[in-house]
């Protein structure tokens, strides 16, 4: 899940963007689904990313270190 701060001047169309941007650089050979939801008070995304790609490689969860995600996200917004 990916979420933004009620605080953040973000609309669902944005939000839905960044997730997208974000599989696009983090997973660019996966298959991705993000759905964005406005249903807990504050927008956020749902991100599902296929474990095996198009040419049988398993996914290594690049996302294990936190910093990748945060410096990734930082320099989206």
């Amino acid at each position: 899940i990916q979420s933004f701060s009620p605080l953040d001047k973000i609309t669902v169309e944005q939000a839905n963007e960044i997730g997208l941007r974000m599989c696009k650089e983090l997973y660019p050979t996966f298959q991705c689904i993000v759905s964005t939801h406005i249903d807990k008070g504050h927008i956020h995304n749902h991100i599902c990313v296929n474990a095996i790609n198009l040419e049988g490689r398993k996914l290594e969860d690049r996302l294990a270190n936190e910093k990748i995600y945060l410096v990734f996200v930082i320099n989206l917004c």
